[in-house]
């Protein structure tokens, strides 16, 4: 919750953004921006100001508090950078799941370079049942699909499925690092804004987890290619490869957080 300092100076914002109004200027009476007690002057501000907004349509009731309400309307969430699309469900799954059982991100790659399509490409044959495997969702250059629920169990990696939220990028594990930042630029980009909201929702820390952290069931990133190596999968996939440019879509990652 911002402090009272801080919604005092956006509902005086909001005010003189409003001097003009036909349906009402708003009057800014006497207030303090060092003392951050809710006085008389705060609320008698906050009284007209969500006065203003409820006569405006807003979902704000007048009062003299600073309700959620009202703290909604004056540091509104930023729209999000990236739509998720939900074209295609993957038939192949393990079951629901608590989101409090999930502590990794697993990150994969799609083995094609169907730079604008891949996302669709990789969600249609999650259709079919010749495809023996599932993520939760697939991103390309110009996309992010989610193939299953946050809730729903993919099979994405043996021994990490129930735990990971699985993401399948568009790009190819021979890649090197700079074909990756030229050939695959906004998968990166979109699987580090994914990464992040995921980060916020279910409290996995961004950052690169060692073998004996994915191991010992820490929180944290990881890849496919690791999952094989900690858990002896035999003939398990060894994506995304060593040229993935794993360090800095985290580093992305934490930016967008």
């Amino acid at each position: 919750m911002p402090t009272n300092i801080a919604v005092t100076k956006k509902m005086i914002f909001y005010a003189k953004g409003h001097e003009k109004c036909l349906k009402g200027a708003i009057d800014v009476p006497p207030v303090s921006l060092i003392n951050p007690f809710w006085g008389t002057g705060k609320q008698q501000l906050a009284w007209r100001v969500s006065g203003h907004l409820h006569a405006h349509g807003k979902p704000v009731r007048q009062s003299k508090q600073k309700t959620p309400e009202l703290v909604a309307a004056l540091f509104p969430a930023p729209e999000p950078k990236y739509a998720v699309r939900s074209d295609y469900h993957a038939i192949h799954n393990s079951g629901r799941r608590p989101l409090s059982a999930v502590h990794l991100i697993v990150l994969h790659d799609m083995e094609v370079a169907l730079y604008d399509e891949a996302a669709e490409a990789v969600g249609r044959y999650f259709e079919s049942k010749a495809s023996g495997g599932s993520t939760n969702y697939g991103v390309d250059n110009n996309s992010i699909q989610c193939y299953l629920q946050d809730s729903i169990i993919p099979w994405g990696a043996p021994y990490a499925n129930t735990a990971g939220l699985h993401i399948e990028q568009m790009g190819k594990a021979s890649w090197t690092d700079a074909e990756w930042k030229k050939l695959a630029a906004g998968t990166l980009d979109r699987t580090a804004w994914l990464i992040a909201q995921k980060s916020k929702k279910l409290g996995i820390p961004i950052r690169r987890l060692t073998d004996e952290q994915v191991k010992a069931g820490s929180k944290g990133v990881t890849t496919h290619r690791q999952c094989t190596r900690v858990f002896h999968v035999y003939g398990g996939h060894t994506d995304p490869g060593t040229g993935f440019p794993y360090d800095e879509i985290l580093e992305t990652a934490r930016a967008y957080l």
